[in-house]
C-alpha cells in the first residue's frame, strides 16, 4: 500500500501516535523506561529507537487486519 520509496522515520511516527517528537519524550508517552545517563550513546538511542518503532508500527496491526478483512469481504464479493 505504501510508494516503493516511502520512509517511515520515529520521530514522524512518535508525533503521529503519541504527539511527541523527541525520543525521550516519545518514550514516556508510550509508557516506557527512558535511562537520560545512557541517552545519546549510539547504542542505548539506537536500542530504544528501535524497541519505539516496533511499539508504534505494532500498533497499527488491528488497523491492517480490519482493512484486510474488508478488503477479503469485497474479494469474495466480486467473485459471486
Amino acid at each position: 500500500p505504501f510508494h516503493p520509496f516511502s520512509v517511515f522515520d520515529t520521530a514522524t511516527l512518535g508525533g503521529v501516535a503519541y504527539g511527541q517528537t523527541v525520543l525521550a519524550r516519545i518514550a514516556d508517552a508510550a509508557g516506557m523506561k527512558w535511562d537520560s545517563d545512557s541517552a545519546h550513546s549510539a547504542a542505548y538511542d539506537a536500542e530504544q529507537t528501535a524497541e519505539i518503532f516496533c511499539k508504534i508500527v505494532n500498533s497499527f496491526k488491528p488497523v491492517y487486519d480490519a482493512r484486510k478483512l474488508v478488503e477479503d469481504r469485497r474479494d469474495d464479493e466480486d467473485d459471486v
